[in-house]
């Protein structure tokens, strides 16, 4: 009597077993906004007329939506699940234009959407914006920001100069990340505000 055992091959046994693993879990993508504080006081001088505030510039992976984080190599990288809901120059310069009107630092407040003829102008550009995780595990945010106030078509501006702002985080996570952003770009605005009070 003919007896005939079947062997399956190895790729067969590999593929069976795949089918009947779990499927790895993929975390949930999660997306994160920078609500600026209103400040807590206003203006000490108004300037007249209208102030325009550009859009913002950004470059390299600072104009990317991905929330960027480093150490102490320097070595920019990329959260893969964690997003800013827009790019973070989209995002600043709203809630800049938002900030300075609800200051009071001008008469009126605008972006360059609304085709207003402006006494002033504010234009910028963001060059850090990210979390630094530190050897002992502590992390904190930091953020850099060029302003400039230009009066008229006057070539030389008024202010021009770049803020620095750092916020200590409670944790290296990345929502406690966002939380000290907002507070690091809130003093760079308030900084920046200030010295618009002065011309």
């Amino acid at each position: 009597m003919f007896t005939s055992h079947f062997r399956p091959k190895p790729l067969a046994l590999v593929l069976g077993l795949a089918a009947c693993a779990p499927a790895s879990s993929v975390p949930p993508e999660s997306f994160y906004r920078i609500d600026v504080p209103a400040p807590q006081e206003a203006a000490a001088r108004r300037l007249p007329g209208v102030v325009e505030v550009a859009p913002l510039d950004a470059d390299g992976v600072i104009g990317e939506r991905a929330i960027v984080h480093t150490d102490d190599s320097g070595v920019l990288l990329k959260y893969s699940y964690h997003s800013w809901i827009e790019t973070p120059a989209e995002m600043l310069h709203k809630e800049l234009v938002n900030y300075l009107r609800r200051r009071g630092v001008a008469e009126q407040v605008a972006g360059p959407e609304l085709r207003l003829v402006p006494t002033h102008r504010v234009q910028g550009a963001l060059r850090r914006l990210e979390q630094v995780t530190r050897p002992d595990g502590s992390a904190l945010a930091v953020v850099d920001m060029e302003l400039a106030l230009i009066r008229g078509r006057d070539p030389k501006p008024l202010i021009l100069k770049t803020y620095h702002a750092e916020r200590a985080a409670r944790d290296p996570s990345v929502l406690e990340a966002t939380r000290a952003i907002r507070e690091a770009v809130a003093e760079v605005f308030s900084r920046f505000a200030d010295d618009m009070g002065k011309n």
